[in-house]
């Protein structure tokens, strides 16, 4: 069987201009990482991205990292349907009222997010009114403009992983950064959970951890989940 070393991104730059851009810490914990593939010898004999910026500057990190210990690495390979989902808009003033007014049970954990003022406090009720809102949005009850639906998305997360599993030799180790969205569908298609629980089982997804697959052209096998084993410092430990 070949092994898929699935990695969610580094941590994001949360609330800031640019989302999409790796932290200082999400730039460290990808290069933990990669000194910890390194420091294995894990010969990976391709490599994947998805085309968002912390998606890609992960991948870039963790090869050149391991290239600079010695172990050839090839760059990373942008693979469109390893890209997150546009969630965000989900929670965008406009479209939130309109949801308010549909379901005003969501109210309390709106205003909790608007009055957060900690960061601790503001990622908290974020995370709360997110997780609620994007199982309307798997539901097809709640759709912003511009925003793909949820079966297109997990249309095209799954043709993703479907490729790297085809095009892969037997005994084959292959690398691949994403986001939490298409690991959680990764994860559904292993176990073949309901996507409520893969969702709940995505959300417990840290930046930069680890997530395997053992497979072949027909089989597809969850081996390990959410490792962290490159991170001893608790404090670079993040879901955000």
């Amino acid at each position: 069987m070949s092994l898929l070393y699935l990695v969610r991104h580094g941590q994001a730059s949360f609330f800031e201009e640019n989302y999409d851009r790796l932290s200082a810490l999400g730039e460290r914990q990808a290069r933990r990482l990669g000194v910890f593939f390194a420091a294995r010898r894990v010969k990976f004999d391709a490599v994947y991205s998805g085309p968002a910026q912390r998606q890609r500057r992960t991948a870039e990190i963790v090869a050149e990292t391991i290239s600079a210990a010695g172990c050839p690495c090839s760059a990373p390979t942008i693979i469109d349907g390893l890209n997150e989902h546009g969630g965000d808009k989900l929670l965008s003033k406009p479209h939130m009222q309109a949801v308010l007014e549909k379901y005003p049970e969501l109210g309390g954990l709106e205003r909790a997010f608007r009055a957060a003022k900690e960061p601790e406090d503001v990622q908290r009720s974020f995370q709360k009114l997110f997780e609620a809102a994007v199982l309307l949005w798997t539901r097809g009850e709640i759709n912003p403009p511009g925003m793909e639906l949820w079966d297109d998305f997990h249309s095209r997360a799954r043709q993703a992983f479907e490729s790297i599993i085809s095009h892969a030799e037997r005994g084959k180790t292959t690398l691949a950064v994403s986001s939490v969205g298409p690991i959680s569908v990764a994860v559904q298609m292993a176990l073949d959970t309901s996507i409520p629980v893969s969702l709940d089982l995505g959300w417990r997804l840290r930046n930069a951890s680890v997530t395997t697959f053992l497979y072949t052209p027909t089989r597809f096998n969850l081996d390990g989940f959410n490792s962290l084993a490159h991170l001893a410092d608790p404090d670079e430990i993040t879901y955000r």
